[in-house]
């Protein structure tokens, strides 16, 4: 928070996951924003594809093309934000959307699908659809809101969002053998239980989960500066060792010109654990 800056009382109140004073400046502007203009507060949320689950975690055997658990369970725990939302006028659009990059992934396209990226893509498809169809019934409860499923490709064009990866990605590749990253260790060891889940016995090669975790601090660093170009725009993450990546796109600019800082998002980051 800036000096001589007051922290407010959040206007969505307490109980909504963790946000930070600053933060909580910021949200609130937004939402006066959208309640005095009809601009809507934006609301992001990040889901996995359908990978198997056994109600409460993924178990990493497949890929269906239904409603993702995490989709269920980040609707289930922000209703009483929506709530709040709608109990204050406030417009706002909820955009959940699956990570097909995921689909792009040679390793994982061969796991879940022969090797097959196209139909791992389909799969994504269809996924969005059934997220859609299942967010149309939690639509009709609310006036001020509007509810997407979508993608990280849909939402920002494959393109942009595979080339902004890969300029993250060749910047951490970059300072990892300068300085070891330490980022990128502590990673590792957070996420170990989920690297032998999702990698069995892969996990165990040191370059192969290097190159595993900077791919995925990358893809939340490209996340966090393609929502913060939209000035209305709200994070909603759960709890991974990657949430604090949405709003560190500045400690690895990937950029020539690095005169104005990358604007990062609003986050609220919840309890939610899926792995």
């Amino acid at each position: 928070m800036s000096r001589g800056r007051k922290q407010e009382a959040s206007l969505i109140g307490d109980g909504h996951g963790q946000i930070t004073g600053r933060h909580i400046n910021r949200l609130n502007r937004r939402i006066r924003h959208a309640r005095a203009t009809g601009q809507p507060l934006e609301i992001y949320i990040g889901s996995c594809p359908d990978s198997t689950h056994d109600g409460q975690k993924y178990t990493f055997e497949g890929v269906n093309d239904g409603v993702p658990l995490l989709t269920i369970k980040q609707v289930n725990a922000n209703r009483a934000l929506f709530d709040r939302l709608e109990s204050l006028g406030v417009p706002f659009r909820c955009h959940i959307m699956l990570a097909d990059p995921e689909a792009t992934d040679p390793f994982l396209a061969e796991k879940y699908f022969g090797g097959d990226t196209t139909a791992f893509l389909e799969a994504c498809d269809r996924s969005v659809a059934a997220s859609q169809d299942y967010l149309g019934q939690i639509a009709a409860g609310y006036a001020c809101g509007i509810f997407e499923a979508t993608s990280f490709f849909r939402m920002f064009g494959r393109e942009r969002f595979e080339e902004t990866q890969r300029r993250y990605t060749e910047r951490l590749l970059g300072r990892y053998p300068l300085n070891g990253l330490p980022r990128v260790d502590n990673d590792i060891r957070e996420r170990s239980a989920l690297n032998r889940n999702m990698y069995g016995r892969a996990a165990g090669d040191h370059d192969f989960i290097v190159d595993r975790t900077i791919r995925t601090m990358a893809q939340y660093l490209t996340l966090g500066e393609l929502v913060g170009r939209d000035p209305q725009s709200c994070f909603i993450v759960h709890d991974t060792v990657n949430g604090s990546l949405l709003r560190s796109m500045n400690q690895f600019d990937h950029r020539e010109d690095t005169t104005h800082p990358i604007e990062t998002p609003t986050i609220i980051k919840n309890d939610l654990r899926v792995y």
